[in-house]
């Protein structure tokens, strides 16, 4: 996932059907949707994108999925890596 495009797709198409389901389906099972990918899939996919670039090791990769870790960080704290290069 070296490519930022494909990251900035994946990054937030989710985040657009979850508004989607919470608009037209049922609103708990939207804001259920955002919670998981606020918490969990965010987390991984910014931990596997800095894991490509080089950024991270495979240690701190390997713990992305820990609560508060490092990995709830990266978007602050790497945004240059993560959406401009």
């Amino acid at each position: 996932m070296k490519n930022r495009a494909t990251y900035l797709v994946l990054a937030f198409t989710p985040i657009i059907f979850s508004y989607l389901i919470g608009a037209y389906v049922d609103e708990v099972f939207g804001l259920c949707l955002l919670g998981l990918y606020l918490f969990v899939y965010r987390s991984f996919l910014d931990s596997k994108r800095l894991y490509n670039l080089g950024e991270i090791s495979e240690v701190e990769f390997r713990k992305w999925w820990v609560p508060f870790y490092k990995s709830w960080w990266y978007p602050i704290t790497h945004f240059r890596k993560l959406y401009l290069k």
